[in-house]
């Protein structure tokens, strides 16, 4: 008891002092940016200069800085994932749609302007063109609303006018140049044109066509109308002197496959067309003459755009992959792809680069800076359970689920060593020694522990005593001390440099344990467990310097029937 009080007093003063200091310090941390993912659906929006890209990513918005090769993410998250947003023309204010929510977010200082949750589902959002109105497309209506002002106001959003349509979805709206009609095309194939302002003149025009409209559009001064269905049939018509529309031309793309999405761009006269593999086709009208035919991803894309000039084509994909195209010059100008789920991350000793291993079996170095993603390993089988730098920076280890851990080199960009078990096994986590000379693993299947030599890559030992799969582990910065956690419910020491396969000490907890980390001078060691319980030890004798309940400061807490992650 004595002991207990000794360690408790010596411990205790030394936390004191950190809380002290850490009320010292201005600790007013700001979310920074988003990596691992780069386009999450939904539609891609150039700035009106041209010089920026917005992508959804969940409930987030992303912003890529094309001429400095930087990138940032958008301080306000929707209430859902986003599924729609449109920009203004003049760029100062951004609408994002999703679960029954618009926000509306001022571009000049990032922040919520204003809310409103229309009547139902929306499925297209649409600036008018002097940006005083904006159309929502739904399943059974169309509301125009009046622009909000750049400033809070109470209730600034408000119907101005609503047009209801028996139809299905309408995902196809433009604008004529004056913003008093809307053009709109739905699923079951047909358009129509209607007063923007004007209850009375609901339809002033209708277009029957085929197969599903993925786009319509006003064009030459709305005198003429563009329709695009998925069989990839493009229709014209064109307005009389009487005021009638009368049919003037078809055609009919020659690729097999069918349309996805496509985009008209009015200054160049350019038709963008992507079809359901990977194809692009790129059309300047109105002779429909094919410029330029190409397969951009082996992925279904989401969402296009093109650059205000008309060279740039921005390409979003459902793998995550963001593509800018200059189809001029035939080069990229942007190439980006995010993982499909993360489940390892680890910084450079320095902080600039971030590595993360996903489900797809994917190494990827990011600049946490810039936000950018500059290399790619794609060696492992199967998907990455852990990944860590070494204290100098030049080398990352990698553990997989296909039975392999390797090593690479970031500075030439290769896989240097790969290291396998003496037994089939699958590998859930992995450690690299401050030396940067011995690299341990942890199992799932045999629950044990192999330590290679990085220079020969030989087997230097096998611990085992845990009697759970190995969740996590990792060596002092200071002390010749190797941490295994497991959900044996157990954190295990053990002194692998003595060459004995016994563990030192062993650290009970209430749950099965999930994560560990040494402090930075290694006298201790802090493990979470599945209760979300965080345990502080310390490192000499093993004893439990306190605990913190994290459970009722945890969003949605953890049970021990919920799915399990680091």
């Amino acid at each position: 008891d004595v002991y207990k009080r000794q360690i408790n007093a010596e411990y205790g003063a030394e936390l004191l002092n950190q809380v002290r200091q850490c009320r010292a310090m201005k600790a007013n941390f700001k979310f920074y940016n988003l990596c691992g993912r780069v386009y999450g659906g939904g539609p891609v929006l150039f700035t009106p200069d041209g010089n920026s890209l917005l992508t959804a990513v969940g409930n987030r918005v992303c912003v890529f800085d094309l001429q400095k090769n930087v990138s940032r993410t958008l301080d306000f998250q929707h209430r859902s994932n986003i599924s729609d947003m449109a920009l203004s023309p003049d760029g100062n204010l951004l609408v994002v749609s999703g679960d029954n929510l618009l926000t509306f977010v001022s571009m000049l200082k990032g922040v919520v302007i204003s809310a409103f949750s229309p009547f139902g589902r929306v499925f297209t959002v649409k600036f008018s063109p002097d940006g005083a109105y904006i159309c929502l497309s739904m399943r059974n209506a169309l509301d125009i609303l009046k622009t909000p002002p750049l400033k809070r106001q109470y209730r600034p959003v408000s119907v101005r006018t609503r047009i209801n349509r028996y139809a299905d979805v309408t995902p196809s709206v433009d604008w004529s140049l004056d913003s008093q009609y809307v053009l709109y095309g739905g699923r079951e194939g047909v358009c129509y044109i209607s007063s923007a302002h004007d209850l009375d003149q609901q339809d002033i025009a209708m277009f029957s066509g085929g197969s599903s409209v993925i786009m319509c559009t006003f064009v030459n001064k709305d005198q003429t109308v563009y329709i695009l269905d998925e069989d990839c049939v493009l229709t014209i018509y064109d307005r009389s002197e009487e005021g009638t529309w009368e049919f003037r031309n078809k055609f009919r793309s020659e690729h097999s496959a069918h349309a996805l999405v496509a985009k008209y761009h009015h200054r160049s006269n350019l038709l963008l067309m992507v079809h359901r593999d990977g194809v692009f086709s790129l059309y300047e009208m109105p002779d429909f003459r094919l410029i330029q035919q190409l397969k951009v991803t082996n992925s279904r894309v989401q969402g296009i755009g093109l650059s205000p000039s008309g060279d740039w084509l921005a390409f979003g994909s459902i793998s995550g992959q963001l593509l800018v195209w200059e189809w001029q010059s035939e080069r990229y100008i942007l190439k980006q792809q995010g993982h499909i789920t993360i489940r390892s991350l680890s910084y450079s000793p320095e902080g600039l680069y971030i590595a993360t291993g996903g489900s797809d079996g994917k190494i990827k170095l990011w600049n946490s800076r810039s936000g950018f993603c500059f290399v790619t390993f794609d060696d492992h089988e199967g998907a990455v359970t852990g990944i860590e730098y070494s204290s100098k920076g030049q080398v990352i280890v990698s553990s997989s689920l296909d039975g392999t851990v390797r090593a690479f080199d970031v500075l030439r960009y290769k896989n240097f060593r790969v290291l396998t078990s003496p037994t089939l096994t699958q590998f859930s986590c992995v450690a690299i020694d401050p030396s940067g000379e011995v690299v341990c693993a942890g199992t799932q299947d045999d629950f044990t522990i192999i330590a290679w030599s990085l220079q020969t890559g030989a087997v230097l030992d096998v611990l085992a005593g845990h009697e759970g799969p190995v969740t996590c582990l990792a060596f002092s910065p200071t002390l010749p001390v190797l941490a295994t956690g497991s959900w044996d419910r157990s954190v295990r020491l053990w002194n692998i440099y003595e060459g004995s396969k016994m563990h030192r000490e062993l650290l009970m907890h209430d749950s099965e344990v999930l994560s560990l980390a040494f402090r930075s001078d290694g006298k201790e060691i802090c493990s979470s467990d599945l209760s979300g319980k965080l345990y502080f030890w310390t490192t000499f004798d093993a004893a439990l310097v306190g605990t913190i309940e994290g459970k009722s400061d945890l969003t949605v807490a953890s049970t021990k029937f919920d799915s399990v992650g680091k």
